[in-house]
């Protein structure tokens, strides 16, 4: 039994490490040339979990990062995030319209047959847990005050499906 213990430890842990660390761009995604960019859905999903796993800092690996996403999101023929107002309620914190983006391709790419509102529920979830984890580099939101109301009162998934 310790042995078992042991063996998943070793094998799971640096993969969980690893996980958490540096995300690099791909080299050869070129937005202008690609035809292939389902190709890079891996790399799309990995570039969403580091920015929604790190604060919002000006760097250089973020803004290439934050770069790759917005451009892949821009040229993708087979993803369309609708940045509705009656969803998208915290404009007044740019970061977290990053995070709703990211948080939604991640979503829409591992669900592909998931509706849009079940992309916003997911989305808009990420938005708060990753607001309520860095509030204090964070601009103070409306809209996410609002989406934490509701969340409390157990009306958070109800108000997204039906305003989706």
């Amino acid at each position: 039994m310790i042995r078992v213990l042991l063996l998943c430890l070793l094998l799971f842990l640096p993969a969980m490490y690893v996980s958490g660390q540096d995300f690099r761009v791909p080299p050869d995604f070129d937005p202008d040339t690609v035809r292939n960019f389902a190709r890079f859905e891996p790399a799309v999903i990995q570039a969403a979990d580091w920015l929604m796993h790190h604060p919002p800092e000006k760097s250089n690996q973020r803004q290439e990062i934050t770069k790759f996403l917005i451009n892949w999101l821009d040229k993708t023929p087979t993803l369309t995030i609708v940045l509705d107002p009656d969803i998208i309620k915290f404009t007044d914190c740019s970061e977290c319209v990053l995070i709703f983006m990211a948080a939604y391709a991640k979503h829409a790419i591992r669900n592909p047959k998931d509706t849009r509102a079940e992309h916003n529920v997911a989305a808009v979830h990420a938005v708060l847990d990753y607001y309520l984890k860095y509030r204090k580099f964070l601009p103070k939101s409306k809209g996410i005050k609002f989406y934490l109301k509701l969340d409390n009162k157990g009306q958070f998934d109800e108000y997204i499906r039906n305003n989706s």
